[in-house]
Parts: C-alpha cells; structure tokens; sequence
C-alpha cells in the first residue's frame, strides 16, 4: 500500500507543474497578453504596407488597456508611406486604428467581453470568429490633412518621457497607488533613434500627449480599407 500511495504521490507531482503552466496559459491576463502581441499589436496596422529599401517608415505606435494591462482598448499607428509617382515619390502621412469603442466608458468592458470570447476560442478560426464577434472598429485617417494631428504628434516628441523613480528616492518619499490602471504603450521613431514609454493611461506627460492625438484623429477616422491586423496572414500568405 505504501508503495502505492508513493506512486500516486509521484505521479501528482509530476502532473501538478504542466496543469499549473495549462492553466496559466489559459489565464484571462495571458489571452489579453496574446492579444497585444497579436491583433493589437500597432506595428501590425501597416504590415505587409511598409515596403524594404524605401522612404517607408514607421513614426509611431500605441498601444492602450481598458484597465490593467490586459484588456485592449484600442492599437493606434501613424506611418509615413512614400507613394511612388513619376520622377520619384509623394509623401503621406496615415493613421491606422483598431479599438474595441469610440467610448472610453466602454472600454473596460468590451475588452474583457473580447478577451473571454477569445479564451473559449478553438484553434486559429475559432479566435478569427471570436474577433469578428466584437465588431471591432478598423479606422484609417490622412494624419497630416486632419487638423491639429501634426501639432499633436510634435507635443507628443516633445512630452516629458522620463520614468518616475521609486517613492524610497524621491525627494519627499511619496509616490502615487493607482489599482488596476489602465496602461498604455507608446513608441516613436525619428532619426536614429527609438523611444519608448509604458504607463499609467490617464497620467500627464507622455499618456497626456496621447490622449491629445487621439482627440485630434477623432472626426478624421474612416473606415480602413486594408486589411485587419488579423486577415494580413493566413496560411503563410499575406492576403
């Protein structure tokens, strides 16, 4: 009996870790992380439109959460694509948005309604069936024809990057609580360099500047007629 008991012990403890990994894997927080690096990933906005070995460029992308850090609210990019015309080329400046709402109040929500359809999702249709279940909203806009979108790029440039330091080395000693703050992703590429921001949505600085864009791009947005995030691929070709 003894034995038996030692093998049953053994056998649990072997089964325990790859239940414990199936489970995490299967986690709300880790669905809503695979959709950052998935649909709502921003550099996917222009894939397959950014051409090698040209004036193509990114310029910025953000990415932002309807609380937490899990829960997408939307996945916002801005790039300048060269559009070849006789004798060389005429530069265009285009935004690209996927969000689950126009509505902030609603963001919380329908992102987590997402990330749910998803979790229950079967295979890669089942998540593209899950995705088109949210009506999700696929908008384009002429960034530098809508009014105020370039100066808001610039305050963007020129916002305060800088990452708070810990209360224990602040001056005073006091730093901000905030629980389940909605995030937000930003990064911006200029000449030979690359800069990146994480943080709180509705702080000042950086998340401020975004919030400021996002504003400006509002009466510009129209349907996209590229492809989703999602159609860009499927069995290994870009569609």
């Amino acid at each position: 009996m003894g034995y038996r008991l030692l093998f049953a012990a053994a056998a649990m403890a072997l089964l325990a870790p790859a239940s414990a990994a199936a489970a995490r894997e299967q986690s709300p927080f880790r669905t809503g992380q695979r959709l950052f690096e998935g649909a709502f990933d921003p550099r996917r906005n222009f894939a397959g439109d950014i051409r090698p070995s040209s004036d193509d460029e990114m310029i910025l992308t953000v990415a932002a959460s309807g609380r937490d850090d899990y829960a997408p609210a939307y996945s916002l990019a801005i790039a300048h694509l060269c559009e070849p015309i006789e004798g060389g080329c005429r530069s265009r400046y285009f935004a690209r948005v996927l969000r689950v709402s126009a509505d902030r109040e609603e963001w919380f929500d329908r992102g987590l309604a997402l990330v749910s359809r998803v979790q229950r999702a079967q295979g890669a249709e089942g998540v593209e069936a899950a995705l088109e279940e949210s009506k999700l909203q696929w908008l384009q806009a002429d960034a530098a024809a809508c009014e105020g979108v370039v100066a808001a790029i610039d305050g963007l440039r020129r916002a305060d990057w800088s990452p708070d330091l810990p209360a224990s080395l602040t001056a005073r000693g006091e730093g901000d609580i905030i629980l389940h703050p909605a995030m937000i992703r930003v990064e911006m590429w200029g000449s030979y360099r690359r800069t990146r921001f994480q943080g709180w949505l509705l702080d000042g600085g950086v998340p401020a500047a975004a919030r400021q864009l996002m504003e400006r791009l509002e009466p510009c947005w129209s349907p996209a007629g590229s492809p989703r995030p999602w159609e860009r691929r499927r069995n290994g070709k870009r569609r």
